[in-house]
């Protein structure tokens, strides 16, 4: 089993939604470096709290000794803000994030992520995918990687994934939730 973990509005109660909501106007229509220096600026002095269903069910989840990776749209000038907060709650193996300069949307940047870096890992593993985008959530389920729609999936995995199985349980658990 391969998990890929998305960051904001995921595994943190990142409010609003999206960042570009909080944003200044003239900086958001440039939507190029300076909108980006802006985030980096904002994710680097602001710490969001974790989603507490995220920790408890990735915690049932890691029983079954799954490979754990981060694909973020976040820019890499954060990465060492973002590993900081992620190994406070979190076990992964490897984080993606978005290169310096890429200004695309997150779906585009994290195909790439997936096909270069992810699918390569996953070998014959069955991957699952937690993220809130809906873009993303649609091009993981086109490549076959099963994709829950976070936060809500915290809450409805909760309920289906007993505290204790074995990783036969949980992968058929995994794979026949819907939501």
């Amino acid at each position: 089993m391969l998990l890929i973990l998305d960051v904001d509005y995921t595994l943190n109660r990142f409010y609003p939604p999206s960042i570009r909501e909080l944003a200044p106007a003239d900086i958001l229509q440039q939507n190029g470096p300076p909108l980006w220096d802006w985030i980096v600026e904002h994710l680097s002095t602001v710490e969001y709290p974790v989603h507490e269903g995220a920790v408890t069910v990735l915690e049932r989840l890691d029983r079954c000794a799954p490979l754990v990776v981060v694909s973020t749209g976040r820019p890499e000038a954060l990465r060492t803000v973002t590993e900081r907060w992620l190994r406070q709650f979190f076990r992964f193996e490897q984080l993606f994030m978005r290169p310096m300069g890429d200004f695309r949307t997150n779906a585009e940047v994290k195909r790439d992520i997936l096909t270069e870096a992810i699918l390569p890992l996953g070998g014959e593993r069955q991957i699952y995918a937690f993220e809130d985008d809906v873009a993303t959530l649609a091009m993981y389920q086109e490549a076959g990687v099963r994709a829950f729609a976070a936060p809500d999936c915290w809450t409805h995995l909760h309920a289906h994934l007993p505290e204790e199985a074995d990783p036969a349980t949980v992968q058929s658990l995994l794979t026949a939730v819907l939501f």
